[in-house]
């Protein structure tokens, strides 16, 4: 139990720029590119930093890292991690278009996503995950990040349903509401 002492109300806070830092989980699934585009007009709307950070395998990459190289050579770390950054530069570009510009991309290599994004959440104001719409057995025998991350993070969670996907023109978000 606390005293009143203790206890603060928002009005007595010091002002904060923004909300802080938005973090995304990025996994290239239409779910991911949703939860951005969301995470990225509300990081422009309020003036909050945005990270995108994704986890990636050696066969998320090899392919294209290998591709090039003479036969029996084997791609160094330093280039399957230069080929894993450069794809999700690429596809935030691809999501945010203009406001792609200042965005923090974070590639991670062998880290199973909920840890990761846990840890990245100790830093952030908001952590955004876009939602796969697996329910019952299919989330039980998969694993839910989103749910782990609900537990786990240390800010609070937004979870994007797989549901939402209407992706608005750029043109269209400067545009005010017209009266009813």
């Amino acid at each position: 139990m606390t005293t009143s002492d203790e206890l603060t109300t928002a009005a007595e806070r010091p002002p904060q720029a923004g909300l802080g830092s938005f973090v995304v989980g990025f996994d290239a699934t239409e779910g991911s590119r949703v939860a951005l585009q969301w995470a990225g007009e509300l990081a422009a709307r309020t003036g909050s930093s945005l990270r995108v950070v994704s986890c990636w395998g050696l066969r998320d990459v090899w392919a294209e890292a290998h591709r090039g190289q003479a036969q029996g050579e084997v791609p160094s770390e330093a280039e399957l991690a230069e080929v894993a950054h450069r794809r999700l530069v690429a596809a935030v570009r691809e999501v945010l278009g203009g406001q792609a510009d200042g965005v923090e991309c974070l590639a991670v290599h062998s880290g199973e996503a909920a840890a990761v994004l846990t840890e990245q959440s100790a830093s952030a104001g908001l952590l955004f995950v876009g939602s796969h719409g697996r329910r019952g057995l299919g989330a039980a025998v998969l694993g839910s990040v989103s749910g782990r991350l609900v537990r786990e993070a240390a800010c609070p969670v937004v979870v994007v349903p797989h549901r939402v996907i209407e992706v608005r023109e750029p043109a269209q978000q400067d545009q005010p509401a017209q009266p009813a």
